[in-house]
């Protein structure tokens, strides 16, 4: 390895096995090691506390040509000096393996991981690019997370504007956030792409379809709508999406309802006062690993983005969009989240409402009835194209190639 003259250090802010590393960033990287470049990574990491080595892993990423760095990281603890703690150790260790390269790249995931990989840049360390950028403090703030005068808020959005002006390279999942980025002034490469999944492992199965179904005592005529995510924080709380469907099942009692969660969120359900009028029209499913998801998402019919329309929704990429579209699934979409609530109209793949906490149900089932019509398959065929159009791999793959080497 220490013969390659290309050479990138990959920064994430999430443990190697969160899906949104596993089944997003690091496929990325193992489809770009597959092409047989001459590339070189290290890939770093912030783990979780109880994490451990996985031996087996790492030999594999050894055999393409990545190493990997893990670093511990807390959520509950203090935030300043893990952070500062972990800047010190990713740079002695860049510094280290880029070290003789010819062309070195300084790439994070995500906004966090951009803040890493542009600090490094200006450290001298090679050019810097952040994959899906999304102004991430903008959604922390509106929701009340944090303070918009708080430290935290004020130091990340300072960063964040300086990936927007400063990164050598920019992808971005949406229309707003290239607009936002050109308006900071940018002069670097700016491309759009949303985050992608691998839509051939993630298509509708209708085996499974019907396996889940018929284990829930489901009929095929009986209508599921599918939530997965979580709640509270800059999704909506657990009250919130539970009077949304208990709106539905006023209007129309045969509907059912399936919710996959952690297990606490499934616990917070089981808790709520609703629980007892939803009960038996609820199925509550824990997490299942990525590649397994599509046959849980198959059995359902409609698949709810659960994010309240604030101002930064624009600039979002929902990870569950591409999974529901491609396990053939339409949305039901808050209006000004992402690009997908423009693809969802235009297209005819799902129905957006202003709101889930006040939509007319009666009006938002008429228009799901119309749109469904009387031939599911080809909804679900048009969803299915949808999700290989704008969010299969095979399109990031085509951005990052051509941005970096």
């Amino acid at each position: 390895m220490s013969g390659r003259q290309v050479r990138w250090v990959v920064l994430c802010t999430h443990g190697i096995h969160d899906p949104l590393v596993s089944g997003l960033m690091l496929d990325y990287l193992l489809r770009l090691q597959g092409e047989g470049t001459e590339r070189a990574i290290l890939l770093v990491t912030e783990e979780p506390p109880g994490s451990v080595d996985d031996p087996e892993l790492r030999a594999d990423l050894v055999a393409v040509g990545i190493q990997w760095l893990r670093l511990g990281y807390d959520v509950r603890g203090a935030q300043w000096s893990q952070k500062l703690r972990n800047l010190l150790r990713i740079h002695s260790a860049s510094r280290s393996f880029l070290r003789g390269a010819a062309e070195r790249w300084l790439v994070g995931y995500l906004s966090f991981g951009g803040s890493y990989a542009l600090l490094l840049g200006m450290l001298g360390l090679g050019r810097s690019a952040t994959v899906c950028f999304e102004p991430h403090s903008r959604y922390m703030t509106e929701m009340g997370i944090w303070g918009r005068r708080s430290a935290k808020a004020l130091f990340m959005g300072w960063l964040e504007r300086l990936q927007m002006r400063r990164m050598d390279a920019l992808i971005v999942p949406t229309r707003a956030g290239e607009q936002l980025a050109l308006g900071y002034g940018r002069k670097g490469a700016l491309v759009r792409q949303p985050i992608t999944i691998d839509v051939q492992r993630s298509l509708h199965d209708a085996a499974a379809r019907s396996h889940f179904r018929q284990a829930h005592g489901l009929n095929e005529g009986d209508e599921l709508i599918g939530y997965v995510g979580k709640f509270g924080g800059i999704y909506y709380a657990v009250e919130e999406y539970l009077r949304f469907l208990h709106g539905m099942h006023h209007v129309r009692p045969t509907l059912h309802f399936l919710i996959l969660a952690g297990h606490a969120d499934l616990d917070a359900v089981r808790a709520h006062a609703l629980f007892a009028v939803l009960g038996r029209s609820l199925i509550l499913h824990p997490p299942v690993p990525p590649d397994r998801l599509h046959e849980v998402l198959s059995a359902a019919d409609w698949g709810v983005i659960a994010v309240p329309p604030t101002p930064a929704q624009v600039f979002r990429t929902p990870v569950k969009t591409a999974h529901y579209w491609a396990a053939g699934l339409p949305l039901i979409i808050p209006r000004g989240i992402s690009d997908d609530h423009t693809i969802t109209a235009e297209e005819g793949v799902g129905v957006v409402v202003d709101d889930l906490r006040d939509v007319d149900a009666g009006r938002l089932l008429v228009a799901m009835d119309t749109l469904r019509g009387a031939d599911p398959k080809t909804l679900r065929d048009r969803c299915m194209a949808a999700a290989w159009k704008h969010r299969d791999t095979s399109n990031m793959i085509r951005v990052i190639r051509s941005l970096l080497p």
